[in-house]
């Protein structure tokens, strides 16, 4: 009787540890479906001793990786080596990025006569830019000065000063920081592709993106 009892405690426990398992394994499945990086921390917070843990941080990894690709710009592939820097893709990433640099290319004329539209990211929320546009600019021989005007909401608006660097092809924002509110728009790199005029943050913490329309 005593063995037949510790026999039924034993299919219990194991039924119990199956239950957890399965538990776990449709909620990494349903975490991978949704593949994004919030999904794959809140698994982990779940379930820290969990035995998809490498598996999860691979995926995170591939994540960052293809939403870099899919993005194309200097900004997102310099975010993936900087959260991992011995990642699987970093070669790659920095053959990119100085391929990507070779793109950056400034049309004044281009910049003048349009308008842009983005937004800015505060602490993971997006501030909206409903307009900026280069309202004046003044040419010298190795660099452009320029005044934009952004207009952020229908009661917040400002100029905001900077320069061009042509030979870099980088635009650089600068702020009053005695501003009771700073945009945080800094330095930022201008591709070309077809009809589409990018303005892209390149510094790392600081992401901003702005296209003609």
């Amino acid at each position: 009787m005593k063995e037949l009892k510790n026999i039924i405690l034993t299919f219990f426990c194991l039924g119990i540890f199956a239950c957890g398992s399965s538990e776990e394994t449709k909620a990494w499945e349903a975490a991978k479906v949704q593949a994004s990086e919030d999904a794959i921390d809140a698994f982990l917070a779940k379930y820290p001793e969990s035995g998809y843990q490498e598996e999860a941080k691979k995926y995170k990894e591939h994540l960052l990786w293809e939403y870099a690709l899919l993005e194309n710009t200097c900004y997102h592939f310099l975010e993936y080596k900087s959260q991992y820097p011995e990642g699987k893709y970093v070669a790659q990433a920095q053959n990119i990025i100085d391929s990507l640099q070779k793109e950056y290319t400034i049309n004044l004329a281009q910049l003048t006569q349009n308008r842009f539209t983005g937004y800015i990211q505060h602490d993971k929320q997006d501030l909206e830019i409903l307009s900026l546009r280069f309202v004046q600019i003044q040419e010298s021989a190795e660099e452009v000065l320029f005044v934009a005007d952004v207009t952020l909401s229908s009661n917040l608006r400002k100029n905001l000063q900077g320069r061009i660097d042509l030979a870099r092809a980088i635009i650089y924002f600068e702020e009053d920081t005695t501003d009771d509110f700073l945009a945080q728009l800094g330095r930022g790199a201008v591709y070309i592709r077809g009809n589409q005029i990018l303005i892209e943050s390149i510094v790392l913490g600081s992401y901003w993106k702005l296209k003609n329309i």
